[in-house]
């Protein structure tokens, strides 16, 4: 066992022995869906401790089959950016995208409405069936129940957010539409990380 500073705290942890750093390390990666080196490393730290963890299970992440296989390309070239102005206060500029389709399978929810506070990083999730203007609506009031309208609101322009009613809802809540170009989905780069991360551990948990 072995005493560790963290947060303030310290804490007696077990020593991994060599021979059980590789499968405890698995083990972890897996339950966590294969998200990245520091989610591995930091859930680790709560419980194990053994000399160059760090080093270790960044070496292990970025030699991971599964993660290779199921995460996506990000690389693909974008325009030039026109920034947002950032907000100090939450629920000022929220972040809005829809995924892509979740399965395969008929008559179930397979789309979602990913709203991101751009302040607190915040997320919701909406199911929907289908990707029309009146869904949009529907998810927007939903969330405007919960915490009221938000000042300025990002999308694309998908039809969706483009639609008269959607536009007619959001200008009756005094809700100002930010669209972003075509071509340069890193405007949205808030919600396009949490979607990311979504489809990467839908296709890792279907493997």
């Amino acid at each position: 066992c072995r005493k560790i500073q963290r947060n303030a705290r310290g804490r007696c942890l077990p020593i991994v022995p060599h021979s059980l750093r590789w499968s405890i390390t698995n083990n972890i990666h897996n339950a966590l869906f294969h998200l990245g080196w520091e989610k591995t490393l930091e859930t680790m730290y709560n419980h194990y401790w053994f000399d160059h963890m760090s080093k270790f299970v960044r070496r292990f992440v970025d030699s991971c089959v599964v993660c290779k296989t199921a995460k996506r390309d990000s690389g693909a070239q974008q325009l030039a950016l026109h920034p947002i102005p950032k907000v100090s206060e939450p629920w000022k500029t929220v972040h809005l995208d829809i995924s892509g389709k979740l399965s395969g399978k008929k008559d179930t929810r397979d789309y979602l409405f990913v709203f991101i506070d751009a302040f607190t990083k915040y997320c919701l999730l909406s199911l929907t069936h289908k990707l029309e203007a009146a869904n949009a609506v529907k998810a927007l009031r939903n969330v405007i129940s919960l915490f009221g309208p938000m000042t300025r609101l990002v999308v694309d322009q998908g039809r969706s957010f483009t639609s008269r009613d959607f536009q007619e809802f959001c200008s009756s809540c005094q809700i100002e539409v930010h669209f972003i170009a075509t071509g340069t989905s890193r405007a949205n780069g808030q919600v396009e990380r949490v979607m990311g991360t979504l489809k990467d551990m839908l296709t890792v948990a279907e493997m």
